[in-house]
C-alpha cells in the first residue's frame, strides 16, 4: 500500500471548455493548462488563484514547462508553437514575451518534451517528429502512402537528448537515433486492436507506461513488446476517449485518466488499488503529476462540461 495519500486541496474554475494539457512548473509553484477556449491560463498553486490569461486564436493541443528556466512556457497549438516568457516584477504581475518556434510547416502539435541537458525541444507535429535545435524531420513511416495515418501522440527524451521515443496512435512505440535518423527498437502494442495514445517514461527510463485506448494501461520495458503489467478499466462502449498517464512515488505507483468515474492510484507491479480520488462520475481524460522536496501534487481536469469545467489539485507530504 502507498505510505501516503493524496488529499483533495482545492478546485479550479475558469476555463469554458475541455482542457487539453496540464503541466506543472519544476518547483509546483504554477500549474498552466491549455483548452479549447483558446485560453491559456496559468494558476498559482499554492492560493488557486489565476496568474495569469493568454488568449490565442488556436486550439492549444499541449504544453510544458523549461525544467532550466522556470518562467518559460512552451505550448503546442493546432497551427505553430511558441514559446512563452514570463518575468515578475516586483508586485506579482507578469510581463510576457513570444517566440514562435519556426517548424517550416502548420500542422496540429500533438506533444512535447525537452532535454535539460541539451537544450533540445523536441514536437510531434502531425506524422512528423520535429528536434530543435538544430532542426531535424523523422517520418513515422516508411511508407509514404501511409503518412497520412501516421499520428505521434507521446514523445520522450532519454538521457542526454541523443535519442527520443514515440509513441504513435497507430504503429506502435519507436526509439530514433536523433543523428542518424535510424530506428533504434520498436514496441508493438499486445493488445489486439494495437492502438495507443499517451505514453509516460518511468523515472529510471526502464520503464513505459501507455494508454491503449480500450481496456486501461499497459507497461513496456523499453525495446520489449511482452507487457509487464496491466492495469484494467472498464472501457466506455460508445467511443475509446484519450487518456492521460503518469508516473508516481518514483515509480512505484501509476495514475490514468477515467472516462466516467473516480480516478484510480495503482501500484506499478501489482497493478494493486492504492487509492481512489473522487470526481463524482464525471470524465477525467487529462492529468499531470508534481513534486518539489517532500510535497507531491496531482492535477485532475474534467472534459466535456463546458462552463463547469473545473480542475481539481491533490497534495501529499511524501516519505523520505
Amino acid at each position: 500500500m502507498l505510505s501516503t495519500l493524496y488529499i483533495w486541496d482545492k478546485s479550479l474554475r475558469g476555463h469554458t471548455d475541455t482542457v487539453n494539457c496540464l503541466a506543472f512548473s519544476s518547483q509546483v509553484s504554477y500549474l498552466a493548462s491549455g483548452s479549447d477556449d483558446h485560453l491559456l491560463m496559468v494558476w498559482h498553486v499554492s492560493s488557486g488563484e489565476v496568474a495569469c490569461i493568454i488568449h490565442t486564436s488556436v486550439l492549444i493541443l499541449s504544453i510544458l514547462w523549461d525544467p532550466c528556466q522556470c518562467s518559460t512556457i512552451i505550448f503546442g497549438c493546432d497551427n505553430r508553437v511558441a514559446a512563452v516568457l514570463s518575468e515578475f516584477s516586483g508586485n506579482g504581475t507578469f510581463t510576457f514575451f513570444f517566440h514562435a518556434v519556426l517548424l517550416g510547416v502548420k500542422a496540429l502539435v500533438y506533444c512535447l518534451d525537452l532535454d535539460p541537458s541539451s537544450g533540445k525541444l523536441t514536437l510531434g507535429v502531425g506524422p512528423e517528429i520535429h528536434i530543435t535545435k538544430p532542426i531535424a524531420h523523422i517520418s513515422g513511416s516508411d511508407n509514404a502512402d501511409d503518412e497520412c495515418s501516421v499520428h505521434t501522440c507521446s514523445l520522450h527524451f532519454l538521457m542526454g537528448g541523443n535519442k527520443v521515443i514515440a509513441s504513435y496512435l497507430n504503429h506502435g512505440i519507436v526509439c530514433w537515433d536523433i543523428e542518424t535518423h535510424a530506428k533504434l527498437w520498436q514496441i508493438k502494442p499486445g493488445h489486439t486492436h494495437h492502438h495507443i495514445r499517451f505514453s509516460a517514461l518511468s523515472p529510471d527510463q526502464q520503464g513505459l507506461l501507455v494508454s491503449n485506448l480500450s481496456t486501461g494501461a499497459d507497461l513496456y520495458h523499453l525495446g520489449q513488446s511482452t507487457q509487464i503489467q496491466m492495469y484494467p478499466q472498464a472501457p466506455d462502449v460508445e467511443q475509446n476517449y484519450p487518456l492521460s498517464i503518469s508516473f508516481l512515488h518514483n515509480g512505484n505507483a501509476i495514475i490514468c485518466g477515467v472516462t466516467k468515474g473516480d480516478v484510480f492510484i495503482h501500484e506499478t507491479w501489482t497493478a494493486e488499488h492504492q487509492q481512489m480520488l473522487e470526481h463524482d462520475g464525471d470524465f477525467i481524460q487529462v492529468l499531470c503529476t508534481g513534486q518539489y522536496r517532500q510535497m507531491g501534487y496531482i492535477a485532475t481536469v474534467t472534459a466535456e462540461m463546458g462552463s463547469n469545467t473545473y480542475i481539481k489539485i491533490w497534495s501529499t507530504h511524501l516519505c523520505k
